[in-house]
Formats: C-alpha cells, sequence, structure tokens
C-alpha cells in the first residue's frame, strides 16, 4: 500500500484554508473588541460560521478522500473528489463571508455559492461514501 500523497495534498489545502478563515476570524475579534461569542456583530457571525462550518467538515472529508484513495481507486476518481470537495468549501466559505440571512429570501449570488458548496459537499460526500463501500464490498 502506497502513501496518499492525493489526500495529502489535500488535506494540506484545507489545513491552510482552515488557518486562513481562523486569521480572518480572529482578526474581526480584534477590531470588534468581542473576545467569546459574537455579540451584536454580524460580520463576526459569518466569519465564525465560515471557519466553523470548514471545521465540521474537513475531518470527514480528508478521511474520505483518503480512504477512497487507499482502496486503489483510479487516480482520477480520487483526485476527482479531493476537487469536488475543495471548490465545495470555497464557495461555502464564499457565499458565508457574503451572506448570513435566509437562503430562501436573499437569494444573491453569494447565496448560490454557499448552496452549491453545502449541497455539492453533502452530495459528494454520499457518493464517495457509496463508492468506498463498493470498492471495498465490491472486492470481497
Amino acid at each position: 500500500m502506497e502513501y496518499p500523497l492525493i489526500a495529502a495534498g489535500f488535506a494540506g489545502i484545507l489545513i491552510i484554508l482552515q488557518q486562513i478563515l481562523m486569521i480572518t476570524t480572529g482578526f474581526q475579534r480584534v477590531s470588534s473588541s468581542i473576545g467569546v461569542g459574537v455579540g451584536e456583530d454580524d460580520v463576526l457571525l459569518r466569519k465564525t460560521r465560515r471557519h466553523g462550518n470548514l471545521a465540521e467538515n474537513s475531518a470527514i472529508l480528508i478521511f474520505l478522500v483518503t480512504f477512497i484513495e487507499l482502496s486503489g481507486a483510479p487516480y482520477n476518481v480520487v483526485v476527482g473528489f479531493a476537487v469536488l470537495f475543495l471548490i465545495s468549501r470555497i464557495a461555502h466559505a464564499i457565499g458565508l463571508s457574503y451572506n448570513s440571512g435566509a437562503v430562501a429570501r436573499n437569494f444573491t449570488g453569494a447565496t448560490l455559492c454557499r448552496v452549491i458548496g453545502a449541497f455539492t459537499t453533502g452530495f459528494g460526500g454520499l457518493a464517495g461514501a457509496g463508492y468506498l463501500l463498493f470498492r471495498v464490498y465490491g472486492m470481497m
């Protein structure tokens, strides 16, 4: 079994994105003088959710891409899932940067990014899990 290089690269990129979102959240905390919580600061709320949402999804996506790669999936399948998840998470972060209200009431370009990011993460995750299960149980 080889070292999962694609998944490692994917993890590295997500970690860099996570750190960028953490730093921008920290800067907003300093500028708004809010150490804990978000107070009444809508910008801090969006930045906190942007950072938190990536944190909530990153680990499971990294594991999924890693296991797909370790299962012996073809290169283009592994890269495809990694790129899909990376674009999904970036789109969602962009969407949360400019949109904080109810998605149905405030449909803008930012909302579209947010919806696409959430949708492709969720359905891509289900597709990845299905593919992984097929690889594992199809080999038996």
